[in-house]
């Protein structure tokens, strides 16, 4: 969930702080994926893959 946001973040932002030093691309960045990732993204991974942190079997190998 990390890489992709991340990934997204910065291709999106990229632009906007091209000529930016390193701590401050950083935090332009963070500032952006910290709340989605707390509010959002890791809310629905954790929904989905519920299975998995309970140490059930995987929803497809359940018969």
């Amino acid at each position: 969930m990390f890489y992709p946001v991340s990934l997204l973040a910065n291709w999106l932002i990229g632009p906007f702080v091209g000529e930016w030093v390193l701590p401050l691309k950083v935090l332009g960045v963070m500032v952006v994926t910290l709340p989605f990732m707390t509010y959002f993204g890791l809310p629905w991974i954790t929904r989905n893959m519920e299975w998995f942190l309970h140490g059930r079997p995987a929803p497809w190998r359940r018969g």
